[in-house]
């Protein structure tokens, strides 16, 4: 090192200026490659600004070079390098005292990812609510501070607690590895067999099962707020997230619009006062969605989401339709007869044609994905609970705790339970 440092001119002062411009775009280059080969996840990418407040490489470096290895040797090095007769010296010679070799990334990668977790905590996930929402976000803290209560058995998230920053409610919660729906994505809309399937049905059934118990309605259930822990561990396990939406079943507002259109259950369409079993109606979809590999209902509005309803699963009972609010916004009902509108009957709407593969949910059953360990009662019990999920009457439709005693469910049950013990949490 004592022959390096010798080496240096005096004319390194007058090189500074390109070589701080030079390390400006080497940096630029670096934090473009280092949020990439970090791995973290799109989540964590958009909190990141709010949760670290780095306003600027400059800013971020400042930190970064107090918390990592790069310190007092570093430094005091780096200071005494008083002379570099060219930039290109300057970076060969940089590159190999400071052993930037070509592995530099593999090696840094596991340092410097280890040291940064410590100091953002990125073993958690942030939600920024605005202020502007405090009574909603105050009823999701209510939520959130009773399903705490519940070990990981409960298959939901856990959170640890809120902060204000500057005009946001920040919720702070277990960091989980990948939505349902990004899972599917990364298998390129494969089918789910029936034996993965089975597992997450399962505890999210078991996570209603315990909302019931709260007299607590999600209200939107969806594949993006259902959260696989480990996309590596098998079977998987999965987490609810995201209460935004979620209320007492006290507290039902049928003009207040819930639940995500594909998901959304027909009481909802309707303006019927709805219960928990409309997160039982968004469960059957998605898990039907998942044995299929496409959407069950996959509607462009509420008219269009009738009709697949109507031409799959038949028309709500008259007592339904005569009950709902916005009953008449699609349906016509002339002498105690209701029929469904047409498309085209409604102002500025043209016909939409039905392009999907099946008609019912029993045609259904020639698409479900089977491999070399499914059985034919396998796929029948699950058309089945299907079928009790998707009642149109929801004082009908199968509840939580039946649901778990349903052959498809229960016929597993024990074994299940027991890969939930292995791999929990």
């Amino acid at each position: 090192m004592s022959d390096f440092k010798s080496d240096f001119k005096s004319d390194f002062k007058s090189d500074f200026k390109s070589i701080a411009d030079f390390m400006s775009d080497f940096m630029s280059d670096f934090m473009s490659d280092f949020m990439c080969f970090t791995d973290f996840k799109s989540d964590f990418k958009s909190d990141f600004k709010s949760v670290a407040d780095f306003k600027s490489i400059a800013d971020f470096m400042s930190d970064f070079m107090s918390f990592t290895d790069f310190k007092s040797d570093f430094k005091s090095d780096f200071k005494s390098v008083a002379d570099f007769k060219s930039i290109a010296d300057f970076m060969s010679d940089f590159m190999s005292f400071t052993d930037f070799k070509s592995d530099f990334k593999s090696d840094f990668k596991s340092d410097f990812k280890s040291d940064f977790k410590s100091i953002t905590d990125s073993k958690s996930a942030f939600r920024q609510l605005h202020c502007e929402g405090r009574c909603q976000a105050g009823l999701q803290i209510t939520i959130l501070k009773q399903l705490q209560t519940l070990d990981d058995k409960g298959h939901f998230v856990r959170w640890y607690g809120s902060f204000l920053h500057e005009d946001f409610i920040c919720l702070k919660f277990e960091l989980l590895d990948l939505s349902l729906f990004d899972y599917m994505v990364q298998r390129n809309f494969e089918s789910m067999s029936m034996a993965e399937i089975h597992p997450v049905l399962y505890q999210v059934t078991t996570a209603l099962l315990h909302l019931e118990a709260l007299e607590i309605i999600h209200s939107d259930l969806k594949p993006d707020n259902i959260m696989i822990v480990d996309r590596r561990q098998q079977p998987l396990k999965v987490k609810l997230i995201d209460f935004g939406l979620a209320h007492l079943v006290s507290d039902v507002d049928v003009v207040k619009c819930v639940q995500a259109l594909w998901f959304r259950a027909p009481e909802v369409i309707l303006g019927i006062s709805y219960k928990q079993s409309i997160d039982v109606w968004s469960l059957a979809l998605i898990v039907a969605e998942l044995a299929v590999a496409f959407p069950i209902f996959p509607a462009i509005d509420e008219h269009h989401m009738m009709k697949f309803i109507v031409n799959t699963l038949g028309q709500p009972p008259d007592d339904l339709l005569e009950a709902g609010v916005y009953s008449n916004t699609f349906f016509n009902s002339q002498g105690g007869i209701w029929e469904l509108m047409a498309l085209e009957e409604i102002e500025d709407r043209e016909e939409v044609n039905d392009t999907r593969c099946f008609n019912s949910l029993q045609e259904l059953e020639k698409l479900i994905y089977w491999d070399h360990h499914t059985e034919e009662a396998e796929v029948r019990d699950f058309v089945d609970v299907l079928k009790k999920m998707l009642h149109l009457d929801q004082n009908q439709r199968i509840r939580p705790h039946e649901m778990l005693e349903h052959p498809f469910l229960s016929a597993g049950a024990h074994q299940h339970q027991a890969a939930y013990q292995v791999h929990g949490s």
